[in-house]
Order: structure tokens, then C-alpha cells, then sequence
């Protein structure tokens, strides 16, 4: 069967035969910022950057950057880079900050440090930074706790398209096969379903708290979470806009999610009370 199968067939079958052999070749323990639990990760760092750089690239095609010298380009990096600063997440990666042409409300973050904002968002927080940073927080605090790279492993899981591809195309680098090309491809369809990712609910409340800890710690009032999810309860949860889905679709609300948070703010105020803050002079 494997020798009349087209070239994508097999590309698929032998990475996925080589699934076995990665978890136990690279695989390492990721402790989670969130819950300090430790977890099997066998996402190299390189297929994470990897990945971040497929979905930037997919975006920049459509629907598209606004120019880096605009107004919310600008407004977006400060927010966002002053909270990466606060969160001790700034040297994880080289950060790529963009807003997207879009009027959907949404912010994501992919594998990476490949962090977006829709123009959208930037227009529903336009004059409140606080809420600004608390979803830029939220996302980072998503980059932190690699939920990305644990959704994206899974996925390749369970398509029965891994890693292996990788240690594939590493095997066949001097045959430059057609096969060996249609296995890269075959991962990038992976990562192209990035957008189509949602976040456990899990997922979502380590993100609100780190999220909640990161903007209280750059100097924003963490309140800021709570009066853009109250202002998303008064919206339709409908779809997106320019192929961006919204918030609503990748951050699925829960009844309990803003109490949750409430809590996390009194909870990280308490906490730091005592505690220096950024200082936020040199970062407006």
C-alpha cells in the first residue's frame, strides 16, 4: 500500500511512524508559570518559531498589517512591550507585535512570540490602556505558559502528523524529494489551523491569571480585564471579519470567568501590596 500511495501519503505515514521516536529523542519538562506544574513538551523551540512564523506570514497576506508607523501599530507595541517587560517573559523570545486589518475584536498570540491584535480591539479599548494591556497581558501570559505549542502538539497527535516530520525532512535533505517538501507542507497545514485553535477553559483562566499579574506588575490596573469582558457581554457573538474569528470563537466565555478574575486582582493586590511596581514613566 505504502509504495502505490501518492506523495503526501507517505510523506504523512512516515512522519507519523516516527512519532514513537520523538517523544523520547526530544522531548523536555516545561514548568508551567501558572500552576507550576510540570508537563512532557516535545515542541522543539525551532518548530515553535517555526510554526509563529507560518501563521505571521498567512496574516500579513491576509487580512494584512496596518503600516508600523500608524497611530495603533505604535500604541499596540508600547502597551504590549512594556507588559513583556513586567511579565519576565521578555527574553523567551523576540517579540513580532502586529495589528491586524480587521474589524473583528480579537487578540492572539501564536508559538514563538508572535503576538497580534485586531484593529478591531484597538478600536473597542481606544482611550483605556488598561484594558488594552489586560488582553495583551492575557496573551502573553498564553506565550508563557506555551498553551500554543501544547494545543499545536496535540493536534499533530491526533491528525497523525508529528514532529517526526522535522527528523523527516532532515533524513531526506540531500535527496531534495518531493516527498521531503510535501512533508514541510503537510506541517504547515497544521500550523495554518492555528486560527481555528480554542484554548481550553483551563487554558483560559491561567492565561486571565497571569495576565492579571503581568499588567499589575507593569503598572496597569489589572481592572482593566474585567471592563472589556463586561463591553464583550453587551456584543453579538458572532463571527469575524477579513478571516480573523472573534473573540468570542477563540476565548470562550464562561459564567464564572470575571468573578474569576475579580478574584486573581484581590488576590495579586494582596500579594504585592508590599511589593515595587514598574515604573511606568519611562515606558509612555
Amino acid at each position: 500500500m505504502f509504495a502505490s500511495a501518492s506523495p503526501v501519503t507517505r510523506a504523512i505515514v512516515l512522519a507519523s511512524a516516527l512519532a514513537l521516536a520523538v517523544p523520547a529523542a526530544g522531548c523536555s519538562w516545561f514548568r508551567n508559570p501558572a500552576t507550576g506544574e510540570k508537563s512532557l513538551l516535545w515542541i522543539s523551540r525551532d518548530q515553535e518559531k517555526q510554526w509563529g512564523r507560518q501563521v505571521y506570514d498567512e496574516l500579513e497576506k491576509k487580512p494584512g498589517f496596518l503600516p508600523p508607523d500608524s497611530p495603533e501599530q505604535q500604541r499596540l507595541e508600547r502597551v504590549t512591550r512594556r507588559v513583556i517587560a513586567a511579565s519576565g517573559a521578555g527574553d523567551d523570545w523576540e517579540y513580532n507585535i502586529r495589528v491586524l486589518r480587521s474589524d473583528a475584536v480579537n487578540a492572539m498570540a501564536a508559538p514563538g512570540g508572535f503576538v497580534f491584535a485586531t484593529g478591531g480591539l484597538m478600536k473597542m479599548t481606544s482611550g483605556d490602556d488598561d484594558e488594552l494591556a489586560g488582553v495583551m497581558a492575557h496573551e502573553i501570559g498564553h506565550v508563557a505558559a506555551k498553551h500554543a505549542a501544547f494545543q499545536m502538539q496535540k493536534a499533530l497527535l491526533l491528525q497523525g502528523v508529528t514532529v517526526g516530520a522535522a527528523l523527516l525532512a532532515s533524513t531526506l535533505k540531500n535527496e531534495r524529494s518531493r516527498e521531503a517538501a510535501e512533508a514541510g507542507a503537510a506541517v504547515s497545514a497544521v500550523a495554518a489551523q492555528f486560527l481555528l485553535l480554542k484554548f481550553s477553559r483551563e487554558d483560559e483562566y491561567q492565561a486571565d491569571k497571569l495576565g492579571v499579574d503581568y499588567a499589575y506588575r507593569a503598572g496597569y490596573n489589572p481592572e482593566g480585564l474585567v471592563t472589556f469582558f463586561r463591553k464583550l457581554e453587551k456584543q453579538e457573538p458572532g463571527g469575524g471579519a477579513g478571516g480573523i474569528p472573534a473573540f468570542f470563537s477563540t476565548h470562550p466565555p464562561t459564567p464564572d470567568r470575571i468573578g474569576k478574575v475579580q478574584e486573581e486582582i484581590r488576590r495579586v493586590r494582596r500579594k504585592r501590596a508590599d511589593q515595587p511596581r514598574m515604573n511606568t514613566d519611562k515606558h509612555r
